[in-house]
């Protein structure tokens, strides 16, 4: 399937519910609920790739402020330094903006 998640509607209440095969039924037949339910998905979706993306730069740049505690100093340049910063609150911004 590919990892694509497929919404089914399964209106007999009784049955258990699991998701199986990177399908998940909903309950309701509310489009407001459904509505609902998607948009939890897709928000967890995104967290979870700007979460990926948070670790890498993360696993990148963990280097410079060890470095900064241990000596003091790093062997990047204030340009540089400046430079990741950026990259940094860019990253920041696009999180907390979406």
């Amino acid at each position: 399937s590919g990892g694509a998640v497929q919404a089914g509607y399964d209106s007999d209440r009784n049955k258990i519910k699991t998701i199986k095969k990177d399908t998940f039924p909903l309950v309701t037949s509310n489009t407001f609920e459904k509505v609902a339910y998607s948009y939890g998905f897709a928000q967890s979706t995104k967290l979870s790739v700007f979460e990926s993306i948070i670790d890498r730069t993360i696993d990148k740049t963990k280097r410079i402020p060890e470095s900064l505690a241990r000596h003091g100093t790093t062997w990047m340049s204030r340009r540089n330094i400046a430079k990741q910063l950026g990259q940094l609150f860019v990253l920041r911004c696009n999180v907390n903006l979406q």
